[in-house]
This record gives C-alpha cells, structure tokens and sequence, in this order.
C-alpha cells in the first residue's frame, strides 16, 4: 500500500488550444464559434486555476499540460507552472497512454486526467481521486451522459484505456467492465456535469449563480456577457 509521502501523483490536463472553430463545435448550433471558444477559455482557465490550487495545498502533485495541437506549443507559454508535453496521435485512448509513458518513472506514480468541459469539478473530487489511489488501481468522477470527467489510474491499470467506444454513452460501462474482468479496484464518486450544449452552458450558469462565492460568480458573470443572456 501506498501512503502520501511516497505518492507520486501527476495530474494532466488534456487541453485543445482555444481557437474558433476548433472546440467545442457541439455549441455551434446555438452560439458562434467564436462564442463557443470563449466559454471553452473560460472552462480552460477554470480547470488550469483549480489544479494550481490543488498543488499549492496538496504534497507531490506534478502538473502535465497535455496539450493539441502539438505543433503549436507556443500557444502555452503562460502556463508555466506546468510540464508540458504535446498529445500523440490516435484516439483518446492513444493519447492518454501517452501521458501515462510520459509520467512514468521509477517512484510509485499515478496520472490523474481531468479535461476542461467539467468547471464544477472540486478541490473535493481531486482529493477524492488522491486518497482512494492509495489502495485502488484507479478512480473515477461520472459524467451524467455516460462518459467521465476525471479518471486517475496507476500504468498497471491501462488496459482501462483500451477497447471504448470514446465519445458515447458507453464510456464509464466498458470502464467499469473492464476494470471488472481484469481484477481491478475502482473507486468512483456519484456523477456530475459536462457542458457539451447550450442547455448545459444556461443549467451551469443558474447552479453558480445559486451556489456564489467568488470563483462561481466570476465564470458566470462571464458566461452571460459571451452568450448575452
């Protein structure tokens, strides 16, 4: 068993760079790109903020910008407090087993991979994923439509990454059932939202602005100023 000090867990964000017309296109049926690359530059400067948060309060945490493009790592100048490394070719699968040989070394080590289209994954769901990886061979947060927005797993549990059917609903039941046939331990927390469409975008906006402090009031003071509502 593993404890805290001799934990050594890297946290991944898998980032697209936000350029119009190339993120979150499932919002263009209802905003422009340009709006739908505004609210991805929110989410992305949510999920960034948040994972610096969780380092300065939190032994052991290494940061990876996973990022897409990979010729256009200028892109991430600002983000320095993270090691960055271009995403590989290949499906999400392929290039989350990149990370994971990318983070590997020889001391006790997990990847912990969060994206940017969660903004109310918590401080609570990383520590969550922290503490359950000390006698678990991965750990999951659900999305409500069937996928996940956190997975954190050791390289001996990558067969997780492999044979999903990526971008459906079937994503947390292949994960589950494979995680059931190979013998390992997953721990997973109840199911919270991803933003994939407007709908999403107007629900996320009325739960910060019912749950306010100061974080949720400035993503949903900028929501509304890019979606005019």
């Amino acid at each position: 068993m593993n404890n805290h000090k001799s934990l050594h867990i890297n946290l991944a964000l898998m980032a697209k760079a936000p350029r119009a017309g190339y993120v979150k296109t499932r919002l263009h049926k209802a905003f422009s790109p340009e709006q739908a690359c505004d609210i991805y530059r929110c989410f992305l400067g949510r999920a960034g903020a948040l994972a610096e948060s969780w380092q300065q309060i939190r032994p052991n945490i290494h940061l990876i910008l996973a990022f897409d493009p990979p010729d256009k790592p200028h892109l991430w100048d600002a983000w320095n407090a993270w090691n960055r490394q271009a995403q590989s070719a290949g499906d999400l699968g392929d290039r989350l087993q990149s990370v994971v040989a990318y983070a590997e070394s020889e001391e006790p080590s997990a990847v912990i991979f969060i994206g940017a289209d969660a903004p109310e994954l918590s401080v609570e769901h990383l520590d969550f994923a922290r503490e359950n990886l000390l006698n678990h061979d991965a750990v999951m947060v659900p999305a409500f439509d069937g996928g996940y927005v956190l997975l954190g797993l050791y390289s001996r549990a990558k067969v997780l990454l492999n044979g999903i059917n990526w971008g459906t609903d079937e994503v947390c039941g292949q994960t589950r059932e494979i995680a059931h046939q190979a013998g390992l331990k997953l721990a997973e927390t109840p199911p919270i939202s991803d933003v994939d469409t407007a709908d999403d975008v107007a629900e996320l906006i009325d739960r910060l602005l019912s749950l306010p402090d100061e974080n949720n009031n400035a993503l949903a003071t900028a929501l509304l100023k890019i979606t005019h509502q």
